[in-house]
C-alpha cells in the first residue's frame, strides 16, 4: 500500500510495510527510512496499487509531477460548475481529467487538488473526502488574493536577492543608503529592520516585516541579527553607534532653527546689559582648553594689588545675549539639555554658527561675557567677589600642554598666567583645609577621524587634570561657582546651587548648600553655559539681577527645569561613557595580541579582581590564583576584543612592584 503521510510537519510518500502494535504501521519511504504511522496521519492513500517497492517511489514522484497541469483543474471547474454536481471526489475528478486512469493519474490529481488552487474546497465526512466547487465569486477573489500574494512573494525574493548581493560585497563598494529608499518595498523592510535593530517599540507590522527578511536569508530573528544586516548592505556604518541611535539624541538642528540661528547672528536682539556693560577689552585674557574643543566658554585674567594679594577675573561666554528665554534656539537648547562629546562627533547644544561664532570667547575678538572678579586673601579664601556684564578681547587661545610649559618657563611676559598658576595651588590648599577631596585624574581623551569608514583612525589625548594646568582651570572654574553661590545668596536670587554631605549629592534653587568634596560653603555651576542647559539657566538668572530685575524663573519653577537638565546630562555622560568604551576597545583590538600594557589593581572582592589599562583608562576583570591588592601594578595582555559585544579579556603577564602602582586614570 503507498500512502501520503504527515512526518515532522510535512508530506511524505511511502510504502506500508507491516502493523506496528495494534493501530499504528511501519512505512518506508524513497530513502529507506522507517517511520512510525498513526492511521490518523496517514492523508492519502494510493489507489489502484497493491505492490510497491519504497524504491520505486522516486520514480513514481517524477511521473506524477510530469502531468501535473493546474489548468486541467479549472477547466474541470467550469464543467462541474455548468452541471448540477454539487462535489466530486479526486479519484472520479482523475479520471475526468485523464480518461484511462492509474496509480500515477490518481495521486496527480490529488497533488493539484492540495495545491494552491482556487477552484475546490477540501471537505470531508468520516474517512471520505471530497471536493466541492467554489462559486465564481470566491474564485475570482481568492485569484485576486493569491495574485497579490504571488506578487508579494517576488518582490521579497527580489529584495533578498539584493540583499544578499550587497552582503557579498566589500565594504568599499557597498550599494549607497539612499539606494535602498527608491522602492516602497524595500524602503519599509529596511525601516523595519531598524526599528528591530534598535529594540524599539515597533509595531507587530514592522516586527514581522523584519523578522520575515531574517528567516530568508536564514537568520536568526533577533535585534543582533538586524543590526548585522544593515551593517552588512551598507545602510549603517560598520561603526555605528547603536547607542546613539537608541537614544533619539537629534544629531542636527530641523531647518527653522538654522535659519533662526543665521538670523541672530546677522540681526541680533537687543543687548538688555548692554549700558552696564564694562569694557575689560584691556585685561589680558587667557583661554584654556583642549586642542579639539571649539565652544570656547571660559577665559582667564589676573592682577596683582599693592598689598600682594591677587585679583583674578573668570571671564564666561555670555550666549543670553544671543538669546532670550522662549526664543526658538532657547527652547531648543532646553530640548537638548547638553553639548553631548562623543569620540566620533560633537553634538551641539546650539547651533554651531552661534555656538563657535559670536556666543564663543574668540581669540582676537571682543566678546560679550559675564565677568566674575575675585580677591583672594593671603590664606586663598575670598575675601571680595563681583560679578558684571562685560565685554573682553581675549588674548592667547592656549592648550593644556602648552600653558603647562609657559607655567613651567616662569616667563616674565607672561606673568599674569603665572599669578593664576600661584592663586590656584592657594585656592587648592585651601579648599584642603576646608575638607575637600582630591578628585583630579588622567583623562583620556579618545578622538576618531571618519567614523563611517571601515577603519577610522583613532587617537588618544591623556587630559592631566592633575597638571599645573589643569589644576589652574579647575581651580578657577571652582572658585567662579562659589563666587556666584555668594552673588546668589547675597541678592537671595533662586540658582541651581549644588552641594554634598555625606558623598550624596544635593541641589536646592533657593539657598547655598555645604559641598563637602569641594570644601566649599556653596557652589553653582556657571562657567559652561554654551553647553550646559543648567548653566544657561544661572546666566539668566543672574543677568536679570545684575538689571536690578525680577528673575526670569521663581525657585520651584527653576528647580523643574534643571531636573529635566539633569536627566538629559546624564544621558549625554551615559551615552559619552559607552562611546568612548567601545573605540577604546576597537583601539585595542587592533594592537598586537601580545603586547604588554601596565595595569593598576582597583579593586579585589569576592576572587574577582579589577584593573585599570593605563594607557586606554579602562577597567576590566581579570582572572588569576595570584593574589593582588588594590594599588598592585601589573602587566596584562588583551585576550579578547570585540567592541560591538562589549567583551575586553586580559591576562595576568606579571606583578610589577607594589610602589610601581599606577596612577588612577579614567576614559574622559
Amino acid at each position: 500500500m503507498l500512502v501520503e503521510l504527515v512526518k515532522d510537519g510535512k508530506l511524505v510518500c511511502a510504502v506500508v510495510d507491516r502493523p506496528e502494535g495494534k493501530k499504528n504501521w511501519i512505512a518506508i519511504d524513497q530513502y529507506g527510512n522507517s517511520h512510525s504511522v498513526k492511521p490518523g496521519k496517514v492523508r492519502y492513500v494510493v489507489p489502484d496499487v497493491e505492490t510497491f517497492k519504497p524504491e520505486d517511489i522516486v520514480e513514481f514522484l517524477k511521473q506524477t509531477e510530469a502531468i501535473q497541469d493546474l489548468s486541467l483543474i479549472e477547466i474541470a471547474w467550469h464543467e462541474l460548475v455548468e452541471s448540477e454536481e454539487k462535489s466530486i471526489s479526486s479519484k472520479k475528478l482523475a479520471k475526468v481529467l485523464f480518461g484511462d486512469v492509474s496509480h500515477v493519474e490518481y495521486y496527480a490529481t490529488h497533488c493539484m487538488l492540495s495545491s494552491k488552487q482556487v477552484f475546490f474546497r477540501r471537505k470531508q465526512k468520516g474517512p471520505v473526502v471530497f471536493y466541492e466547487p467554489r462559486s465564481s465569486a470566491e474564485v475570482q477573489e481568492l485569484q485576486h488574493q493569491y495574485n497579490v500574494e504571488e506578487t508579494a512573494r517576488m518582490e521579497l525574493v527580489n529584495f533578498i536577492n539584493m540583499v544578499k548581493s550587497a552582503l557579498a560585497r566589500s565594504h568599499d563598494s557597498k550599494p549607497s543608503p539612499t539606494s535602498w529608499s527608491s522602492e516602497k518595498f524595500a524602503l519599509a523592510r529596511v525601516e523595519a529592520l531598524q526599528e528591530f535593530a534598535l529594540d524599539a517599540f515597533a509595531d507587530e507590522t514592522q516586527k514581522n516585516l523584519a523578522k520575515e527578511v531574517l528567516e530568508a536569508l536564514g537568520q536568526q530573528k533577533s535585534p543582533e541579527s538586524a543590526l548585522d544586516v544593515l551593517i552588512g548592505i551598507g545602510i549603517l556604518p560598520f561603526h555605528v553607534n547603536v547607542e546613539l541611535l537608541k537614544s533619539k539624541i537629534p544629531t542636527a538642528f530641523p531647518d527653522e532653527h538654522i535659519a533662526a540661528a543665521k538670523l541672530l547672528e546677522e540681526e541680533p536682539c537687543l543687548d538688555q546689559n548692554k549700558d552696564s556693560r564694562v569694557d575689560l577689552t584691556a585685561m589680558k585674557v587667557y583661554t584654556i582648553d583642549s586642542d579639539s574643543t571649539e565652544e570656547i566658554d571660559d577665559g582667564l585674567s589676573a592682577t596683582e594689588l599693592p598689598d600682594g594679594r591677587v585679583k583674578i577675573w573668570i571671564h564666561i561666554a555670555d550666549p543670553t545675549r544671543w538669546v532670550e528665554p522662549e526664543h526658538i534656539i532657547e527652547r531648543e537648547a532646553k530640548h537638548r539639555g547638553t553639548t553631548v562629546y562623543l569620540p566620533e562627533k560633537t553634538i551641539p547644544m546650539f547651533p554651531m554658527n552661534l555656538a563657535t561664532g559670536p556666543m564663543s570667547l574668540r581669540q582676537n575678538t571682543e566678546c560679550c561675557a559675564v565677568s566674575v572678579s575675585v580677591i583672594l586673601d593671603k590664606d586663598g579664601s575670598i575675601a571680595e567677589s563681583s560679578v558684571c556684564s562685560s565685554v573682553i578681547k581675549p588674548s592667547m587661545r592656549l592648550s593644556y600642554d602648552s600653558a603647562t610649559e609657559l607655567i613651567m618657563y616662569q616667563l616674565d611676559e607672561e606673568r599674569e598666567l603665572n599669578l593664576l598658576a600661584k592663586a590656584a595651588r592657594l585656592r587648592y590648599e585651601w579648599r584642603l583645609s576646608q575638607g575637600a577631596v582630591d578628585l583630579s585624574t588622567r583623562q583620556i581623551e579618545v578622538k576618531v577621524t571618519n567614523p563611517d569608514s571601515f577603519e577610522p583612525e583613532i587617537k588618544l589625548q591623556v587630559i592631566d587634570m592633575t597638571s599645573p594646568s589643569g589644576q589652574l582651570v579647575s581651580e578657577m572654574m571652582i572658585l567662579c561657582g562659589e563666587a556666584i553661590a555668594a552673588y546668589g545668596n547675597e541678592k537671595i536670587l533662586a540658582l541651581p546651587y549644588r552641594g554634598q554631605s555625606d558623598m550624596a549629592v544635593e541641589m536646592n534653587c533657593t539657598k547655598p548648600l555645604q559641598h563637602s568634596s569641594l570644601g566649599l560653603p556653596g557652589y553653582v555651576q556657571f562657567t559652561s553655559p554654551i553647553r550646559r542647559y543648567s548653566d544657561l539657566l544661572a546666566h539668566y538668572q543672574v543677568k536679570a539681577a545684575l538689571r536690578k530685575k525680577s528673575p526670569p524663573l521663581s525657585s520651584s519653577q527653576l528647580e523643574a527645569a534643571i531636573m529635566l537638565a539633569n536627566l538629559k546630562t546624564k544621558e549625554a555622560r551615559k551615552l559619552g561613557n559607552a562611546s568612548s568604551r567601545y573605540w577604546l576597545i576597537e583601539y585595542l583590538r587592533r594592537r598586537p595580541r601580545d603586547e604588554l600594557y601596565e595595569a593598576s589593581v582597583v579593586r579585589v572582592k569576592d576572587g574577582q579582581v579589577v584593573v585599570s589599562i593605563k594607557e586606554v583608562g579602562l577597567h576590566t576583570s581579570v582572572s588569576t590564583n595570584v593574589k593582588l591588592e588594590a594599588g598592585d601594578a601589573v602587566r596584562v595582555i588583551v585576550a579578547a576584543a570585540n567592541p560591538r559585544k562589549d567583551i575586553l579579556d586580559v591576562e595576568l603577564v606579571e606583578v610589577l612592584n607594589t610602589e610601581d602602582a599606577l596612577d588612577n586614570v579614567v576614559a574622559a
